[in-house]
C-alpha cells in the first residue's frame, strides 16, 4: 500500500450524519434485518430499548417504510415519536409529575391523544 495518502483515504470517506433521524432517505439502504426487526415485524417485541446508535430509528423507520403491509395484516401504525424536535414530554422538565399516579395519568392521556389524532385521519 505505498504511495497510498491514507489520510486522504480517511478524509475521502461519507461515513454519514451523526444523528439517524437526518438521515432518513438512506436508512433503508443500509438496513440489516436483525432480530430486534423480526421481533417487532412479528409482533414478539413492542418496545426497543437501546443506546445512541444502536439502530432504534433505523428500525423505527423501517416500520413506517411497511405501514400498508402491516395495514394489510390488521396492524395499524401510530407514530408517537417526533424524531426531529423535542420530546413531547419536554415541558415536563419545569413541572414534573408528582408520583407515579401522574405518570401514568400523563400516558394514558398521551396515547389516546395518539389514537384519536390517528382515527381522526382516516
Amino acid at each position: 500500500m505505498a504511495g497510498i495518502d491514507k489520510r486522504a483515504v480517511l478524509e475521502s470517506l461519507d461515513i454519514g450524519n451523526g444523528v439517524a433521524e437526518r438521515e432518513r432517505a438512506v436508512l433503508k439502504d443500509f438496513f440489516l434485518e436483525s432480530s430486534a426487526w423480526r421481533k417487532l415485524r412479528t409482533g414478539n417485541a413492542d418496545l426497543v430499548f437501546g443506546p445512541k446508535g444502536s439502530g432504534k430509528s433505523t428500525l423505527f423507520f423501517n416500520v413506517i417504510e411497511h405501514e400498508y403491509d402491516l395495514l394489510e395484516e390488521g396492524i395499524l401504525i401510530v407514530s408517537s415519536e417526533n424524531t426531529a424536535g423535542e420530546s413531547v414530554f419536554s415541558a415536563a422538565r419545569q413541572n414534573p409529575p408528582e408520583n407515579e399516579e401522574e405518570y401514568i395519568a400523563i400516558w394514558k392521556l398521551y396515547i389516546l391523544a395518539l389514537i384519536v389524532d390517528r382515527c381522526s385521519k382516516d
